[in-house]
């Protein structure tokens, strides 16, 4: 049996980096608000970006995720799977050849409630999302196969039998002696495995015999072997029921906990994000390679802040014709916060997620690679050649569908050097066609990267100082392409320094 997979799976196009979530720290991000688990599972699916088709399918699902009845009936189930889980356990644990059949059906009757209930749901009938909808439908197939009818059936029946054992007469040796006539418990709350635990108990006393008595290998092997000979059809019939159907019991029905919890998971972090004043919108499916994103934000920011009130919004603006961005300037002018907007942008837009932002059109590229400075002390090789061996091994990954994000990278060696290994490699990523952004000091690559050709072209970016009232030092990322000192010239203005501020201040001086 193969379950259909709710997170749409077969629509994977790429992978992107276990580094890329720590370099951007998004993975930080979500350390502050998830356990480990529900990082590591939340990570797992949007390493795995989706085609178009992926991506509106999951979108879809998000936003009937807006509606709290959806996330109820998840909820509801992830909880059936873990109870379901854990009858499993006990079962797979039973060393009793004569109690595993009775742990069987109990885990089938489990089994067959939940199929139940999925095929019961109202929103079949109501969803939009066709995740959602195939989801329920792959189980409405299970629940009208031939082997599920007679699966139920036959579970029906087993479970009806050993609910006509209302007593036993047993004679063994007991911690207290022979008790006779010890009734088997009719509430239909508990398990059959309960039932026969209650019978265990009551004739070893409570205290004596431990919850799980199948802990107690003697005198469960003498209880069971005593029951089995007073019913000896009705174990022949446990028996053969668990021969016939073990394997109809597919263990891939666990794996909808972690897609389940992906989407739950994922809500709350859009619950989170909205509690913060960070705005949040679904962005369209770009036909051609852009990334437009109007006041995108870096929620990364939330590590340290209580809120994204004080966030500065930037503007994204990639296109054919400046795929490849280099973006120079001084230390805290905000580039790092543009370089880390960017990615978690199209990392959250390739899972099919809200993005943080207001209005957005992106491309689905198929991978995500960055490079960010690393500490000498934490590497094996010198940094120089650190970035040297991560640069060649994202020239073998990288295709015209990849973004690639480059923090620094090769500053770490002399000007000229610096210049000529980055002017190389930026000239073989437009080359390739993939889209990016390069972060550099060196204003001198702004120049030249003007001569790089290729698929990709190149664009340039700035850093402006803002003007607030406060004069507090903010920065904003804007288009570039007239000079390559916006924002030196930006900082004059800002404090009236500038020629035409001068001029006005001192009119004898030309």
């Amino acid at each position: 049996m193969k379950f259909y997979n709710l997170l749409g799976s077969d629509h994977i196009i790429g992978k992107i980096p276990a580094n890329v979530f720590t370099d951007v720290k998004l993975k930080e991000l979500l350390q502050r608000f998830f356990t480990e688990d529900q990082v590591k599972n939340i990570i797992e699916v949007l390493m795995q970006p989706l085609s178009r088709t992926g991506i509106i399918q999951r979108q879809e699902l998000f936003l009937e995720l807006e509606n709290e009845d959806i996330v109820d009936f998840f909820a509801e189930l992830k909880k059936a799977l873990y109870g379901l889980q854990a009858r499993f356990r006990v079962y797979s644990q039973q060393s009793n050849p004569l109690y595993k059949p009775i742990n069987f059906v109990d885990l089938i009757l489990e089994y067959i409630d939940f199929v139940d209930s999925i095929c019961n749901s109202k929103f079949i009938r109501t969803t939009r999302a066709s995740l959602l909808q195939d989801f329920i439908n792959s189980f409405m197939e299970i629940q009208a196969s031939i082997t599920f009818s007679h699966l139920k059936s036959e579970a029906s029946r087993i479970k009806h039998e050993l609910r006509e054992i209302k007593s036993v007469d047993l004679n063994i040796p007991t911690p207290t002696g022979s008790p006779r006539g010890v009734t088997i418990q009719q509430s239909i709350s508990l398990s059959l495995a309960d039932e026969l635990t209650t019978i265990a108990t009551n004739i070893g006393e409570a205290d004596a015999i431990p919850r799980r008595f199948c802990s107690n290998k003697e005198f469960t092997n003498k209880f069971m072997l005593g029951l089995s000979q007073l019913y000896p059809d009705l174990f022949a019939e446990l028996e053969l029921f668990h021969n016939d159907y073990h394997a109809a019991f597919d263990l891939g029905i666990f794996n909808y906990i972690n897609q389940i919890s992906f989407y739950l998971d994922m809500k709350q972090l859009f619950t989170i994000l909205r509690e913060c004043n960070i705005p949040l919108t679904m962005p369209q499916i770009a036909s051609d390679k852009i990334i437009s994103i109007n006041d995108a934000r870096d929620i990364s920011l939330l590590i340290k802040l209580e809120s994204g009130k004080d966030i500065i919004p930037n503007d994204i603006e990639f296109n054919k014709h400046h795929g490849f961005h280099i973006l120079a300037g001084a230390n805290s002018g905000g580039k790092t916060v543009y370089l880390r907007v960017i990615a978690i942008c199209q990392i959250l837009f390739s899972g099919g997620s809200y993005i943080p932002a207001i209005k957005a059109e992106v491309y689905p590229f198929h991978n995500v690679f960055t490079h960010f400075p690393v500490d000498e002390s934490r590497s094996d090789v010198g940094r120089l050649r650190e970035e040297q061996n991560r640069a060649t091994e994202i020239l073998k990954e990288v295709s015209e569908n990849s973004l690639v994000l480059l923090n620094e990278t090769y500053s770490s060696t002399n000007e000229q050097l610096s210049l000529d290994l980055s002017y190389e490699l930026l000239s073989k990523l437009c080359q390739i066609g993939a889209f990016g952004l390069y972060i550099t000091h060196n204003h001198k690559l702004l120049e030249q990267g003007r001569q790089v050709t290729g698929k990709t072209g190149i664009g340039h970016l700035s850093v402006v100082v803002l003007d607030d009232a406060m004069s507090t030092r903010t920065y904003k990322i804007v288009q570039q392409n007239t000079h390559t000192q916006s924002y030196a010239w930006s900082v004059l203005d800002k404090y009236k320094l500038s020629r035409k501020h001068l001029i006005k201040r001192f009119p004898g001086v030309k």
